[in-house]
């Protein structure tokens, strides 16, 4: 009974050829961490945040309008009542306006400065000193400017353009589908069970494919993006298994 690609096993090979196809699977594993951690390094920090994030991911490749935290905050029913209707006028007046951080604690505003406002209305929760609230105050401090420009600004995130949309498709799809064309066929070459074999390459690729449409469809639908998340890391994940089948099997 044959085994593997065409009845060839890997292990059975020389020891020459054995190494050779060993090398080749750790040159392509290391290119493809390198390629991964030039993505992160490529989309991380769109929303001004350390570390990658799902707004990161959905900004360049949908676009993303993230209202200022404290704007939305003004709005919600759990907040009423610690700001009167006139603050929280001077408040939205304030964060729509163009001069943010000049205004903050402008003197000539006297009581109505957004610091005096947040300071008598909202640091009994949102300090770090604070006894109510439970734990907001240490999640969402707001005692000092460093603290409150975080949520006092809304941001535009806009996705790649269209075309650079189309060349890193174009770029991309063709070197990660041969790339995994080339472990694939490795893998077949193994004495793993047959099933184990084919549903491993069988997931690789359409790991890959749901990866790259992803792309698009999170161009036009921003509820799409988790999909790019889990997609890549099937695609990867899949990629390390069977170049770690390979490197058994030699």
């Amino acid at each position: 009974m044959t085994h593997g690609l065409a009845g060839i096993r890997l292990r059975n090979q020389s020891v020459s050829l054995r190494l050779s196809m060993t090398l080749l699977v750790l040159i392509l594993a290391g290119g493809y961490l390198a390629g991964a951690s030039h993505i992160v390094t490529h989309y991380q920090g769109k929303d001004e945040s350390p570390g990658l994030s799902l707004t990161d991911i959905t900004g360049s490749f949908h676009g993303i309008h993230r209202e200022a935290t404290l704007r939305t905050a003004l709005g919600r029913a759990d907040h009423e009542g610690y700001v009167t209707p006139d603050e929280a006028q001077a408040l939205l007046s304030w964060l729509e306006g163009t001069m943010i951080s000049e205004e903050y604690d402008n003197p000539d505003l006297g009581d109505n400065a957004p610091a005096e406002i947040l300071d008598r209305s909202c640091l009994s929760c949102h300090s770090e000193d604070a006894t109510a609230g439970g734990d907001v105050g240490a999640r969402i401090p707001l005692d000092y400017w460093d603290d409150v420009k975080k949520h006092a600004f809304s941001r535009e995130l806009d996705p790649v353009p269209l075309e650079i949309l189309i060349l890193t498709t174009h770029t991309h799809a063709p070197a990660m589908a041969l790339m995994a064309v080339v472990v694939s066929i490795l893998f077949l070459a193994t004495g793993f069970p047959r099933p184990a074999r084919h549903w491993g390459v069988c997931l690789t690729f359409l790991f890959l494919f749901l990866d790259l449409t992803s792309w698009w469809i999170t161009r036009w639908y921003a509820g799409y993006s988790p999909m790019i998340v889990i997609t890549g890391a099937g695609f990867g994940g899949m990629m390390g298994l069977l170049m770690l089948g390979v490197l058994v099997d030699l």
